[in-house]
């Protein structure tokens, strides 16, 4: 059995630290919404991440941003 380094450990507690957190926000805010739906709508970002596209993965996170917190999305008074 292959054991995990120090980094893979602490990457694994960071990201179930993440995800429970990520959960929770879904939960209160986006009762509607299905966070198995959350996979593939971020594929693109993944792919351009993992290709190392920088330009790509930036527009694509912008794209993912939900529109009521992006501030073209916000009407000024």
């Amino acid at each position: 059995m292959q054991q995990n380094t120090c980094a893979e450990t602490m990457r694994d507690q960071q990201y179930k630290q993440i995800l429970y957190s990520l959960r929770v926000y879904i939960a209160l805010t986006h009762q509607d919404y299905d966070l198995s739906d959350s996979a593939s709508s971020h594929q693109a970002l993944v792919q351009a991440i993992c290709s190392g596209n920088a330009v790509m993965a930036a527009e694509q996170a912008r794209d993912n941003i939900t529109p009521m917190f992006r501030s073209d999305a916000l009407q000024t008074n």
